[in-house]
């Protein structure tokens, strides 16, 4: 219901700003705009962006790309991005800072292109479709960026790149010689503060939905927390999922949607719906409840974690909140996605 409501403001806003636009109404305009940005979301700021390029609000798609940049890891895997359209694609494709690795913004551009696909019918893409869906978006990437060996994974068994790209990439790699025909941006993207903090080292056990899943945490530094990973089923599954952030007895973050797992026992990505900024040394509560079927479990916790920077640690301890499903040593909510303070991004 909730995203229903949201897809039917964002229409009837993109009808009045058409019209505001047409008919010279300012006032109106602004208003629009106002709307369209405290609507903005990890769930909804791909369509303020698409918005924004069509109706060329720039002020607003600059705090877009922020959100977008800040969060990509979460937002990329939202039903929103997939309904970009390849201009704005390209844009965040085109953005200097994003907080993901080039590897994830690639396989996410390859989603986006087989999402396309199938949406115009076409089933089973070939590579050769996937390449010309994604077009000027494909040499957005940054290739000579990424390891040898994710470079490797990614190409050895696709033909999205042709042979005389794969060869000029691997000369980079190999001698840092940026030969005359290299298509590809060799400068890294400023992404260095972005962490996905892992809190198991094993899972294998099963555990029941219907219990609050909780743990505090604590960092040394301040960070944005933009989202959570959660174990999904033994199959393929659909939970309903209800997530808070608590600091004390306060409420700063509230979020309810449905995920879907694939039965493997990768993380499943759950963004919180406004990055929430923890503030250093000052302990919060992450609570989950699942609704569904049996969940896989983590073992093995640890105590704490590096973060990107020197001294920067983040802790995790017991909270007075769980129904003894989950706790510092196992259970859910098995990964964090954070981002340190260092990166600009519009407050709420």
């Amino acid at each position: 219901m909730y995203s229903k409501k949201v897809d039917i403001t964002m229409s009837t806003v993109s009808l009045l700003l058409y019209s505001a636009k047409k008919y010279l109404v300012p006032g109106l305009v602004s208003e629009c705009v106002q709307v369209l940005e405290k609507s903005m979301t990890v769930d909804t700021v791909c369509e303020v962006l698409q918005q924004c390029i069509l109706f060329e609000e720039e002020a607003l798609k600059k705090k877009a790309l922020k959100c977008i940049y800040f969060t990509a890891a979460v937002v990329f895997s939202t039903e929103g991005f997939m309904r970009l359209s390849h201009d704005a694609l390209e844009t965040v494709a085109d953005l200097e800072t994003l907080a993901c690795t080039e590897r994830y913004l690639y396989e996410s551009c390859i989603k986006w292109a087989r999402h396309q696909l199938l949406q115009s019918g076409t089933e089973n893409p070939s590579d050769r479709e996937v390449r010309d869906m994604l077009g000027s978006v494909l040499y957005k990437i940054r290739f000579p960026t990424m390891t040898s060996k994710e470079f490797a994974e990614l190409t050895a068994h696709s033909q999205i790149l042709i042979g005389d790209e794969k060869h000029d990439v691997y000369v980079y790699m190999a001698t840092r010689e940026k030969l005359e025909s290299l298509t590809f941006m060799t400068a890294n993207r400023c992404m260095s503060n972005a962490n996905t903090v892992r809190r198991f080292t094993d899972c294998s056990s099963m555990k029941d939905c219907g219990y609050m899943h909780a743990i505090d945490v604590q960092a040394t530094v301040g960070m944005w927390l933009t989202g959570v990973g959660l174990y999904g089923g033994e199959h393929g599954s659909t939970h309903g999922v209800a997530l808070l952030v608590l600091k004390g007895r306060e409420t700063v973050s509230k979020t309810r949607r449905t995920i879907k797992s694939d039965g493997s026992k990768t993380p499943v990505i759950f963004g919180l719906a406004r990055p929430v900024y923890i503030i250093a040394n000052n302990r919060y509560t992450v609570c989950v409840y699942m609704r569904g079927p049996k969940t896989w479990s983590g073992d093995g916790g640890v105590c704490s974690c590096k973060l990107s920077g020197e001294g920067s640690y983040i802790a995790f301890f017991n909270s007075e909140y769980r129904d003894n499903s989950s706790n510092s040593n196992s259970g859910q909510i098995p990964e964090l996605y954070c981002v340190s303070n260092t990166v600009p991004v519009p407050r709420n």
